[in-house]
């Protein structure tokens, strides 16, 4: 009897051995382009693009939390054959409203983005005269010593003049389109 409980014990350590390699090895193998980060700020009422690589064939879910932790917008797609996907929903109207939005491959979270916004969407761009750091200001050191808070509302993605590649031979990205590091 006691080889036999001693048998059995032996059968189930090993089968919860395996049953715990396969829950670890369950992991999200998706990430999102490296444009997208805490703190966006996305055109209110339009449509929100979410664009990343993954597993071909996967589903990508991404819901729009709220600060009740109840999802107020959702959408959902397939990664193409390419490994790439694009899954977007209707943005929310603009106002004073911070969000958190859940990405998931094939159910499995992969990113959480917070602190995200929706408003009024700005693009400006030009010559050198444009990066005017606020330490240059008449009163932006004064500013920055008395640790003066600003409007958390406006937010700003800031190109670098020569942006890395991954390659310091080589500092324009390959494609911008969905990278661009140091931003």
């Amino acid at each position: 009897m006691k080889k036999f409980i001693s048998a059995m014990l032996i059968i189930l350590i090993a089968l919860s051995g395996q049953a715990i390699v396969c829950a670890q090895t369950e992991t999200a193998s998706a990430r999102l382009y490296n444009y997208y980060d805490d703190g966006m700020l996305f055109k209110h009422s339009s449509e929100a693009i979410f664009a990343g690589t993954a597993t071909p064939n996967a589903e990508i879910t991404v819901e729009l939390i709220d600060s009740n932790g109840s999802a107020v917008r959702s959408g959902n797609g397939t990664v193409s054959a390419d490994g790439t996907f694009n899954v977007s929903f209707t943005s929310p109207e603009g106002g004073f409203g911070e969000y958190n939005v859940v990405l998931k491959e094939n159910g499995i979270t992969f990113d959480t983005l917070e602190n995200v916004v929706f408003g009024e969407l700005w693009i400006a761009c030009g010559q050198s005269n444009m990066s005017y750091p606020l330490g240059q200001s008449k009163t932006g050191i004064e500013s920055i010593e008395k640790g003066e808070k600003f409007n958390k509302w406006v937010r700003a993605l800031i190109i670098p003049f020569y942006p890395l590649n991954g390659d310091e031979n080589d500092p324009v990205p390959a494609d911008p389109q969905t990278e661009y590091y140091d931003a």
